[in-house]
């Protein structure tokens, strides 16, 4: 069992720019991987570290579509 966090919020930059500068804030190391090069991956801290673009729709009072990127953390419990 893991615990998954997501953090949706807007950036003015490109998904690759926005990888580059999360990199160079967090010392991580987002890269595109091969199956799907509009998600960008890597472990950082122990954790899965994960940043894209967004599918969701807006549902009820989670306002999705006001939102352009998600930045995913998944950690294992012990």
């Amino acid at each position: 069992m893991s615990v998954c966090v997501d953090y949706f919020f807007n950036y003015q930059s490109e998904l690759l720019i926005l990888g580059q500068e999360l990199n160079a804030w967090l010392g991580s190391s987002l890269a595109a991987q091969d199956a799907d090069p509009e998600r960008l991956f890597c472990r950082f801290l122990g954790m899965e570290l994960s940043l894209s673009e967004h599918p969701f729709e807006s549902d009820r009072e989670l306002n999705f579509e006001d939102f352009r990127y998600r930045v995913g953390i998944s950690c294992p419990r012990s």
